[in-house]
């Protein structure tokens, strides 16, 4: 809370500090004695300077970002009235003129952003007549790097009347105060005298040379300050030496592929010229070919001291090798204001090693049956595969489907065929399969719960609605196929689960072929659709007792079931090996 009041109270002098600026800032500037009286030449650079204190804006605890607040102002007094300037500069301490005209002159005024704190600045510009400068050089100066120089001060020339001061000219480099070190020059009444220019040496220059008239030097009023500002640029010796071809070095041959596009590259550079005119260009010894013209073009290459030249890349552009094209010759050639260079260029038709063709055959055969035979042992042992991710990976489907069992089991009853069937032995194990061998190995093994009508249905009730009743309460459904099943009463079972499947998604059937069978005429439709789409698991073998628990069949089984965490799949990775 303490924090917000103190917010809130920075701001609330903040907005009192705005509305005094606004009102107060100026007081005092506009009719006060100017800071500085400059003079200035027509149609030349020029730029003045705010030089004030630094604000230090520190009440009741709150720190301002002077980087916000401490912006310079900039006016021009006309007549009574301040106009703010739009000062465009990066610098906003800095008014540039560019350049200063003669209508420019008059009453600056420039303010930071406290109270009474501002500089008042006299400018006249001079017409160069009325200015009387013996000195006429260019406001831009070339300088070559590594020679010596003396440069004037343009402003120590003029004479307007005025007795000129005894000092020395005030130097400023990029408007800061420049003092040449001894050891790289010397600065004498009005030049600087520089033993070895670098590249660095480049800038903005500005020079000061006081005047005062004649009367005292004491008053401020009384005194001019003459401002020369020019532009010192860096350039270097014109090279002597033709271009230099760095790609294609004299002579080299490119492998290319027949009917294939291409690009040629020149890689040149030019030593350093003030007139520049680089000209680059490929040639080809055959003018006939059937390749026709070639599409070229140059870019410069960026380059971070470009004062000893410029490289450029010259692209040619063929857009189909031909056989002609192998026979022919290619010229790189580039030419300055010293002589020109070439280079040659010959195309090669680019053959496959024998060797690397081996090696790639080799290596895409063995990938190939590496391939193949993960695809086969996948296809084989599928099952397998899906048992294996299920037992780690899987979660378990009946932790939240609120079901009781997970398999419903439907096979043919005795009153499902003619009495005189009944003591066959066939029967008996189709029973025996259904009601002891199935549940012995799903349950006790692998720990699923199945639904047997004599064992977990209790008598009593419609029997119709019984079944479905308790085919919804499984997960799944599982019906024992064979002759008497399909031609028997207990078919119904199965019509009734595969309408219950219309209604509840999560429930799946599985069928046992447990004998083969033919498909009576009187088969319900949907049953015989049933049957084709369906998976079907096939019993091979003439007993119950003559497979194992871990066969392929009973995997079928488990990979129609559903997943169950339970120690029987545990166990089950085991007859995976």
């Amino acid at each position: 809370m303490k924090k917000e009041l103190l917010v809130a109270h920075c701001f609330f002098l903040l907005a009192i500090a705005e509305t005094k600026f606004k009102e107060s800032a100026l007081t005092g500037c506009s009719d006060g004695k100017p800071s500085f009286k400059y003079r200035a030449i027509n149609e030349e650079r020029f730029y003045l300077q705010c030089i004030l204190p630094q604000p230090s804006f520190q009440s009741s605890g709150c720190i301002f970002n002077y980087s916000t607040f401490n912006q310079v102002k900039w006016f021009r007094q006309h007549e009574n009235k301040l106009i703010e300037l739009d000062n465009s500069s990066n610098d906003p301490k800095t008014l540039w003129f560019l350049p200063a005209r003669i209508s420019d002159s008059g009453t600056y005024i420039c303010s930071l952003w406290q109270e009474n704190v501002c500089m008042r600045i006299i400018l006249e510009v001079q017409a160069k007549e009325d200015a009387n400068c013996s000195y006429n050089g260019s406001s831009d100066v070339m300088f070559v790097v590594g020679t010596g120089r003396e440069i004037f001060c343009p402003a120590a020339s003029c004479d307007n009347g005025l007795r000129r001061s005894a000092g020395h000219v005030t130097w400023y480099k990029d408007k800061k105060r420049f003092i040449l070190p001894s050891q790289r020059g010397k600065m004498k009444h009005n030049s600087i005298k520089i033993f070895k220019i670098f590249k660095d040496d480049a800038g903005i220059y500005a020079c000061d040379y006081v005047q005062y008239d004649n009367t005292s030097q004491c008053d401020i009023t009384k005194t001019w300050i003459r401002r020369a500002v020019f532009e010192l640029h860096a350039t270097m010796e014109n090279t002597e030496k033709p271009p230099n071809i760095l790609d294609p070095p004299g002579e080299k041959t490119l492998e290319v592929k027949l009917g294939k596009p291409l690009e040629i590259t020149c890689k040149v550079h030019f030593g350093f010229e003030r007139n520049f005119s680089p000209q680059i260009q490929w040639l080809r010894s055959n003018h006939e070919s059937k390749s026709g013209q070639l599409e070229q073009k140059s870019s410069a290459i960026d380059e971070p001291n470009n004062l000893y030249g410029k490289t450029y890349l010259h692209v040619a552009k063929l857009s189909e090798v031909t056989e002609d094209d192998l026979y022919d010759i290619f010229i790189c050639h580039a030419k300055n204001s010293v002589g020109n260079s070439t280079a040659v260029l010959k195309l090669k038709e680019k053959k496959t090693d024998p060797v690397y063709f081996i090696y790639i055959l080799s290596i895409t055969v063995v990938l190939l049956l590496a391939f193949y035979g993960v695809s086969g042992f996948v296809y084989i042992y599928w099952i397998e595969v899906v048992l294996l991710y299920r037992n780690y990976f899987s979660k378990d489907e009946t932790l939240t489907d609120h079901k009781e069992f997970d398999a419903f089991v439907s096979y043919a009853k005795q009153d499902s065929f003619d009495c005189s069937d009944i003591e066959e032995e066939s029967y008996f194990d189709e029973e025996r399969f259904a009601v002891e061998y199935l549940p012995e190995v799903l349950e006790k093994v692998y720990g699923y719960k199945l639904c047997l009508l004599e064992r977990d249905i209790l008598p009593g009730g419609a029997y119709i609605e019984d079944i479905v009743k308790y085919i919804k309460r499984c997960r799944r459904a599982i019906f024992i196929l064979s002759p008497r099943y399909i031609n028997g009463t207990s078919i119904f079972e199965l019509e009734a689960a595969i309408n219950c499947i219309m209604e509840d998604k999560t429930l799946k059937l599985i069928l046992i072929k447990y004998k083969t069978f033919q498909e009576p005429a009187s088969l319900p439709p949907i049953v015989k659709k049933a049957l084709t789409v369906l998976p079907v698991v096939s019993w091979k073998t003439k007993s119950v007792t003559d497979t194992s628990p871990r066969s392929r069949f009973w995997k079928n089984i488990r990979y129609h079931m559903p997943v169950k965490k339970t120690e029987g799949w545990k166990e089950s990775f085991k007859s995976l090996g």
